[in-house]
């Protein structure tokens, strides 16, 4: 039997992990080979369960081919192993063990007895599998087989399934201004664990063939939770049009964990509480608004995660709701959704619609109530068509328009209810120019 030099993960010098969004990572695992002694295999233990053997690439060695071993320990993946040979079954009551061969063990277990021929099926005996020394590996290594003598350090790369992180804003509202808290979630599910591990995060989508690791992620009912402060702001920087965040420290990762991990935080960001309306509904949401600029403390990337909103009240804070964003670009808007509105309403209709030569005129009616003790002010958002070309007859002017809406902004007196009304004017002799 040929010698192999075992690289333990006692002989780690560097783990550095780089967590995507989509639950998968890349590692990049530095090991020393001191002790080495002209050994022609050199293995790698101590693996994740769910690595991508396809993605492994090695430095520092002259590999004539790489292996991996890795037998699940589950009794129907042992057995298979061993269909077409010889096992064993023991009648313990009877004190006595007969060779068989296993010639099935999918739905039924079927073995021939090797001295009779007779067929058994789904036998109330104890198999036996012949495992010698060696041949068992209950955690995934690598064997490689070597031409030359390695070097005193060997790089080994690849990417797993099971680790993803997730991004959490925490944002604390006062009367005029707010804080923006941004932590990193980090989940392991990946039945393994990292001590002392250099972390970063890449935030957006990687395109990657859906392999079949990917296929046996585990439920993640319950997780330990940790916390870990960042100890300065984390910057991101620009790694192929994506946003890569390092964290400032190492940290370790336990099987089944979630652990969170500050990355920045930043005050004295302006803010605007709105009461928003649209045609798709009557009911009136209550939306936080904040430039995402450099003149409001901000002007960078927010990757796509949960903002939950607190507010102070009488010397502490309230939690107010939370809303799921999509990635945000500086000089975004920021607008937080915290749900209905409570004593405001708004109802739209079409009063009617006619044509005047090409075009068509649409008067629309927009009634606003408000049943609170105090004045709001609403700001309703009109869709508009690409046959668009003006609106006219407004009693509001019009806040802001783009090629998708119009915005309108109306205050509203206590216990009162007022009328936005305006008319659309679109251009029909654009449809006449298709035929």
């Amino acid at each position: 039997m040929e010698e192999s030099f075992h690289l333990s993960q006692e002989s780690n010098k560097k783990l550095s992990i780089t967590i995507y969004e989509d639950g998968f990572a890349h590692v990049h695992e530095q090991r020393s080979t001191e002790g080495y002694a002209d050994e022609s295999h050199i293995t790698w233990k101590g693996l994740p369960e769910r690595i991508d053997v396809e993605s492994v690439f090695v430095a520092g060695l002259n590999v004539k081919e790489m292996s991996f071993n890795y037998d699940s320990l589950q009794k129907n993946t042992l057995l298979k192993r061993y269909v077409g040979q010889q096992v064993f079954l023991e009648d313990r009551q009877e004190k006595t063990t007969e060779p068989y061969e296993l010639l099935a063990c999918g739905h039924d277990l079927i073995v021939r007895h090797l001295k009779t021929g007779h067929l058994l099926i789904n036998p109330d005996k104890e198999i036996m599998l012949p495992f010698k020394n060696g041949e068992l590996s209950s955690h995934p290594t690598l064997s490689f087989h070597i031409r030359t003598k390695p070097a005193e350090m060997i790089d080994l790369n690849y990417l797993f399934d099971g680790l993803e992180w997730a991004m959490t804003y925490l944002i604390k509202l006062t009367d005029s201004k707010l804080e923006l808290i941004a932590q990193a979630s980090i989940s392991n599910d990946t039945n393994y664990k990292f001590e002392d591990a250099e972390v970063k995060l890449i935030a957006g989508t990687v395109k990657k063939y859906d392999n079949w690791f990917t296929s046996l992620k585990v439920p993640t009912d319950d997780y330990l939770y940790d916390a870990a402060s960042a100890s300065m702001p984390v910057e991101p920087e620009q790694f192929h049009d994506r946003e890569l965040y390092t964290v400032p420290h190492p940290i370790s990762l336990q099987n089944h964990q979630k652990k969170q991990v500050d990355l920045f935080n930043i005050n004295d960001i302006k803010y605007e509480k709105v009461y928003h309306c649209t045609p798709r509904s009557s009911l009136v949401k209550q939306q936080v608004r904040f430039e995402n600029s450099w003149g409001n403390q901000l002007g960078i990337p927010l990757p796509k995660g949960v903002y939950k909103i607190y507010s102070e009240h009488n010397g502490s804070y309230e939690f107010l709701g939370e809303d799921d964003l999509e990635h945000k670009i500086s000089e975004d808007r920021i607008e937080i959704d915290l749900g209905e509105a409570s004593g405001l309403k708004a109802e739209f209709k079409e009063l009617k619609s006619y044509k005047e030569g090409y075009h068509k005129l649409t008067d629309i009616e927009v009634t606003l109530k408000n049943s609170k003790s105090e004045a709001e002010e609403f700001v309703v958002t009109y869709p508009i068509s690409r046959y668009f070309l003006r609106v006219k007859n407004e009693s509001e002017k019009v806040d802001k328009q783009d090629r998708y809406e119009l915005i309108f902004k109306v205050v509203v007196e206590s216990y009162s209810k007022a009328k936005l009304e305006f008319t659309i004017v679109e251009d029909e002799s654009i449809h006449l120019k298709h035929f």
